[in-house]
């Protein structure tokens, strides 16, 4: 968070409050409280949909001034949030929405990246990234057995692409600093 610029203050607690998420999610998984599915499902959610908000951030910044949206349109995510109570409690709707979501936010920060590909510094890590990205997210969803069997396949291949895009995405947003 601290290659962000300082001007940036929205994304740094964004990416802090997701950054918290995800540590309370996976204490979650550890307690094992009461009502653990209900409260780890709005979490997944919601750590999406602040995802979805830093991306239309990012988007946001690297457009011309004329044609920005207005702010406050970053935020609409949040919506899937209130909407969420409908599908509750229906594995199927909540797994399809939670793929299209994850689905969602590697195609937008794939096109992000081939968009500004020009503004990483090390490329070749940026395509790691984003291949590591989507493979961890096909095994996750689409394989089933190997997920239920061994872990390890997915869980490390996340875990780099996350190190690697958290050091190579930050240098995107000082183009207007320029």
């Amino acid at each position: 968070m601290s290659r962000v610029p300082e001007n940036r203050k929205d994304i740094k607690l964004l990416g802090t409050i997701s950054c918290v998420s995800v540590f309370s999610h996976e204490l979650l998984h550890i307690l094992e409280v009461t009502y653990y599915q209900v409260v780890t499902d709005y979490i997944s959610i919601g750590i999406y949909s602040l995802l979805l908000i830093i991306i239309l951030i990012t988007v946001r910044l690297h457009k011309p001034e004329y044609a920005r949206y207005p702010y406050l349109f970053v935020f609409t995510p949040i919506l899937i949030l209130l909407f969420f109570p409908f599908i509750q409690g229906t594995d199927v709707l909540t797994s399809l929405i939670l793929k299209l979501i994850q689905a969602g936010c590697i195609i937008s920060l794939l096109l992000i990246i081939i968009a500004h590909f020009e503004l990483f510094k090390r490329g070749w890590q940026t395509g790691i990234t984003i291949f590591l990205l989507a493979t961890s997210y096909l095994i996750y969803w689409f394989l089933p057995e190997q997920y239920n069997q061994e872990m390890w396949m997915w869980q490390p291949q996340l875990a780099v692409s996350m190190l690697l895009l958290a050091v190579n995405f930050p240098y995107i947003y000082y183009k207007n600093d320029k």
